[in-house]
């Protein structure tokens, strides 16, 4: 009997003392995890244990995980909020040229004695420079939706050839009156792709954009498929273009004058890569020996 009251005093001590140290690593860490609270936005101090135990190291693992997490949420929103600033600048800017420069051209028409053959010259100049206006407010706008998480998507089977077909034909001309010859090898026999008709147009016509705006003299669009996806390459040759340019062609703050044109890159192409991921899609660039290539790719 003695010996059982031992045991169990044993025990019971052996309890208390756990309790007793369990009770001070949560108190330790509860007061960690205040302070952590307090200066979490200024430091890189994680929660520590008073003393050793596999269940409250265990949860202070967790929460200096949260906190690495936190922090990570933390940058990432700062990084956010600082490409949202230069873009909101980059916009204005690109807003105010044509604005300006039509405002220039119509306050010419009416107060300078003109020809009918000048004014229909300056007139077609602004109808020029408020399409381009026209077509960044139309950009903004799908940018605020894809931020928003609100454009809408509907993926249905379509056939990538004729989507391509009828967008090309939209630019057959402006590949005319620019010189920029039209090289073409589709398949016409590529399967039906899930896809959204409206996006897929969308991300055409901002890439033949691009083209219209920095091909020098060819065009080459190929469509191909393989085992898993159907892709579209579009090529041109392009003045020389850095690593730097290429890597950040996809990137809506960055601004680069490919080609000294006065138009600045990033945006028409921010907007393919978003509206890509969208509908399931991947778009790539590449650069070599002269030749910029944009690659889609949709699952088949």
């Amino acid at each position: 009997m003695i010996y059982i009251n031992c045991i169990l005093t044993v025990v019971t001590v052996l309890c208390l003392t756990k309790h007793y140290f369990i009770r001070m690593n949560i108190r330790t860490l509860t007061a960690e995890v205040k302070k952590l609270t307090k200066l979490i936005s200024q430091t890189n101090q994680q929660v520590t244990v008073a003393a050793p135990d596999k269940t409250t190291e265990k949860l202070a693992a967790e929460i200096n995980h949260l906190v690495e997490r936190y922090k990570e949420l933390q940058l990432k929103n700062i990084e956010e909020k600082r490409q949202n600033k230069e873009a909101l600048a980059n916009f204005s800017h690109d807003l105010r040229t044509p604005l300006t420069s039509a405002m220039g051209y119509i306050d010419i028409v009416l107060n300078m004695d003109l020809s009918i053959k000048d004014k229909e010259k300056y007139l077609n100049i602004v109808q020029h420079k408020l399409k381009s206006l026209n077509n960044l407010v139309d950009s903004l706008y799908d940018l605020s939706l894809v931020d928003a998480r609100e454009y809408p998507v509907q993926l249905n089977p379509h056939s990538l050839y004729q989507l391509l077909c009828d967008s090309l034909l939209l630019f057959h001309q402006d590949f005319e009156d620019k010189g920029i010859s039209l090289q073409l090898d589709l398949d016409e026999k590529v399967p039906l792709v899930l896809l959204d008709e409206k996006i897929t147009n969308r991300v055409f016509l901002n890439l033949f954009q691009n083209v219209i705006r920095y091909a020098r003299s060819y065009c080459r669009v190929e469509l191909k498929v393989t085992e898993e996806h159907v892709h579209i390459s579009i090529s041109n040759d392009s003045e020389a273009l850095s690593e730097e340019t290429v890597v950040q062609l996809f990137n809506r703050t960055y601004r680069a004058d490919i080609n000294r044109s006065g138009h600045s890159s990033g945006l028409g192409l921010a907007i393919a890569k978003e509206l890509m991921e969208l509908q399931r899609g991947r778009i790539t660039a590449d650069y070599k020996h002269n030749t910029l290539t944009f690659m889609l790719s949709f699952k088949r």
